[in-house]
């Protein structure tokens, strides 16, 4: 919608797109509809998502993606699961980049889970605490997101938010008996 910023109500941004256009023309009767009609598609979207999963998630792989995923496979890029391999944290790929030798431990993820409760350590620069605050991401067993390119995983990582599938995600299911990303990459 026009000017829909994630902390605006939808009709509100509809009513300033309206107010800005010259000579419009029934704008009482399009509000209506608007106000009768929003709320029910939001509903059901959430309905549907609920119910059927995620949404957005693409059909295919992108080869880039999968090629990123080899390569941190490959490069032994930071990787924790739980006991009961249903949640996995992963270094971030830019924070891996600049702490190559960094390994995930304990104090590690308690710093990072402190960051996001906005406890940081006393004058930690600011550059410092944005990397902390984006140096891992959790990957969890979510059936909901079962699609054609997930066997039911969700990340909280940008890439997964934005299109449905992440590099994160595609190393999970390349660890398990989900995808074979060497298989589809020689093909």
């Amino acid at each position: 919608m026009p000017n829909w910023s994630p902390s605006a109500n939808p009709i509100e941004s509809w009513h300033k797109t309206l107010a800005d256009i010259p000579e419009v023309i029934q704008r009482a009767s399009f509000t209506t509809f608007l106000e009768n009609n929003v709320p029910a598609i939001c509903k059901n979207a959430s309905v549907q998502l609920a119910t059927t999963g995620w949404l957005f998630q693409p059909s295919f792989i992108p080869y880039e993606m999968a090629a990123v995923a080899l390569e941190r496979l490959d490069k032994d890029c930071p990787l924790m699961a739980s006991e009961d391999k249903q949640t996995y944290i992963i270094m971030s790929r830019s924070y891996w980049a600049t702490h190559p030798k960094t390994r995930l431990t304990i104090p590690l993820m308690k710093e990072y889970r402190d960051s996001l409760k906005g406890i940081l350590a006393p004058r930690i620069k600011k550059e410092a605490a944005c990397e902390l605050c984006t140096s891992q991401h959790t990957i969890r067993r979510d059936m909901r997101y079962k699609g054609k390119t997930n066997t039911g995983w969700r990340c909280d990582c940008k890439g997964f938010v934005q299109c449905g599938l992440c590099s994160c995600v595609l190393m999970v299911q390349h660890l398990g008996s989900g995808i074979n990303l060497r298989v589809l990459l020689s093909k």
